[in-house]
């Protein structure tokens, strides 16, 4: 009993002297590499800190140091770099009427949503861009035969599920006449 409360005393006294602080003045004597002088001494140096100012220059970095100066020195470090060039195509989602959907950012930033139409008999694809404002949208309805139309996008309001009459229709063109069941015809 008496040698477990010694070690319960003893361990008490370890811990109170490790976890005291001084409140003195401390004295920085060795510098380490990665430790700054503070702005306030970076441009001024009095006799007891002329010893302690470090060059930029002789800051090591270190890898848990963040900011630029831990990368900037490290050669084998890759820099990102935007590559530019053309932009990877959008990718599709199924859509209503046998067609795809996509939705990118154009160059200017604006942005487009394209619907493409497999095997419509008028409609090759409709692309749809956003003005800068999200509220107005103008369509360009690219048709079977290589022409395209410019029309308002403001009536539609889903790109996906948009029916192609619609589109057929802003196009000026009238919608094919799908016949009624049960009529006989072929």
């Amino acid at each position: 009993m008496k040698l477990v409360s010694l070690l319960i005393v003893l361990t008490l006294i370890a811990w109170s002297s490790g976890c005291s602080s001084s409140t003195g003045p401390q004295k920085n004597e060795a510098r380490t590499s990665n430790s700054s002088p503070s702005v306030a001494n970076a441009n001024t140096a009095s006799p007891e800190t002329a010893s302690q100012t470090v060059s930029i220059d002789a800051v090591a970095p270190v890898d848990n140091q963040p900011g630029l100066a831990a990368n900037a020195a490290r050669p084998n470090k890759k820099a990102m770099v935007d590559a530019g060039g053309e932009a990877p195509p959008p990718m599709r989602s199924p859509a209503a009427e046998n067609s795809e959907v996509a939705t990118s950012m154009a160059k200017d930033g604006s942005f487009v949503e394209i619907r493409w139409f497999k095997n419509h008999p008028h409609l090759e694809r409709v692309e749809r861009t956003w003005a800068g404002d999200g509220k107005s949208s103008t369509l360009k309805i690219f048709l079977r035969g290589g022409r395209v139309v410019n029309a308002s996008g403001d009536g539609v309001s889903q790109m996906p599920s948009h029916p192609s009459t619609g589109f057929l229709e802003l196009a000026g063109l009238k919608a094919p006449a799908t016949p009624k069941p049960g009529t006989g015809a072929r």
